[in-house]
């Protein structure tokens, strides 16, 4: 059904005093379209969109319902943004795969002399801040675009991509997280318990039919978006893990066994392992540098050396750790739960983490 047909859509769009809309450009009902934005000729933006100051929409670009296109993205022709896509503040889609402001004999390029290409964001997806996308590609439905990312291929449904030129990071949900790994090729969204299935062609919600992995429920959302709400002390950290890290960095401790909480005042002997409430959970010591943290969540926060950072970070399961909303300095990663639920896995991020410690700190070889 049109969105202009729709009872629950009823109001009209509100267009900016300063905002330069073609009387040829349509805009949708419940849509605003803020000030210094441009909507040139023949471009059709659907209802409940939001298009940022200083953005651009260049000929013929189409808008689907409920998108929002931030403050200066320039999207241009022939581009398409299905409904529920978004583009962040500065987002730049290409549309010229060999730009050339002159012809070889040094003629001004005309329209004539280039066959423009567009880049579709598909329903759901969402292109970061200052990410660039070269023309032509397809973002894939609920895909996530990291900001800054240039891309240059296209990105499969529900992929997290990153980095110049982008590549594939994760995994993400309808919600934006990052998906949480069941197996090989399963994995589940820890805010909603939706599960998907990793196939030849990227990611797909699991069909009942096919579903015999686990079930998950969802999980309640704090106000920001990272992360999800999660009980907090150190009384939430569930005894097991906090046990098997401690008895893990006790077989390589090189007193034999970990010294247990110090107090915060206390010199460190540097091969010393201890302990102590940190961050929401129970966080180890190696001497006085901390190398990892058992947290409420079930999961795993470990310090790996900052050269192995992006290698480590691609592995299933790890992530650039977050802390209050803020990504954490290169080296700090988040292990989920289901990647450290055996010993040998466990051990290994241990052992990594404890590589990463400053090297006055680092155990001998």
């Amino acid at each position: 059904m049109d969105a202009s047909q729709d009872p629950e859509v009823t109001a009209a769009p509100v267009v900016a005093p300063g905002a330069d809309v073609d009387p040829r450009a349509s805009v949708g009902p419940g849509t605003r379209v803020w000030h210094l934005a441009q909507l040139r000729e023949d471009a059709v933006v659907g209802a409940d969109c939001v298009v940022g100051r200083g953005a651009y929409l260049g000929p013929g670009v189409r808008v689907g319902d409920r998108c929002k296109i931030q403050n200066h993205a320039l999207v241009y022709e022939p581009a398409v943004l299905e409904d529920g896509a978004f583009v962040g503040p500065a987002a730049v889609l290409t549309n010229d795969l060999h730009p050339r402001a002159v012809n070889p004999d040094g003629t001004p390029k005309a329209a004539a002399d280039w066959e423009a290409v567009g880049v579709t964001v598909r329903a759901g997806a969402s292109v970061g801040a200052r990410a660039v996308c070269v023309a032509p590609v397809v973002v894939g439905r609920w895909a996530l675009v990291a900001a800054g990312a240039v891309v240059t291929r296209d990105v499969p449904d529900h992929a997290l991509v990153a980095g110049v030129p982008a590549r594939r990071v994760g995994w993400v949900g309808r919600t934006g997280e990052r998906l949480v790994p069941d197996g090989p090729g399963r994995w589940h969204c820890p805010v909603t318990g939706e599960a998907f299935v990793e196939g030849p062609g990227g990611l797909r919600p699991t069909a009942a039919a096919d579903d015999a992995g686990p079930t998950h429920t969802a999980v309640p959302r704090r106000g920001r978006p990272h992360p999800p709400e999660r009980p907090r002390g150190a009384t939430a950290v569930p005894d097991d893990l906090a046990a098997r890290v401690r008895a893990l960095l006790a077989g390589t401790a090189g007193a034999g066994e970990p010294a247990g909480p110090r107090d915060p005042g206390e010199p460190a002997d540097p091969d010393e392992v201890s302990d102590r409430p940190m961050f929401g959970g129970v966080s180890f010591f190696l001497g006085d540098a901390m190398i990892a943290s058992a947290r409420g969540s079930g999961d795993l926060l470990v310090r790996v050396a900052s050269e192995r950072h992006d290698e480590l970070a691609a592995r299933p399961g790890a992530a650039p750790s977050r802390m209050g909303g803020r990504t954490m300095g290169r080296g700090w990663l988040t292990i989920d739960a289901a990647a450290v639920a055996t010993d040998e896995a466990l051990a290994d991020w241990l052992a990594l983490a404890r590589d990463g410690a400053p090297e006055r700190h680092r155990p001998a070889r």
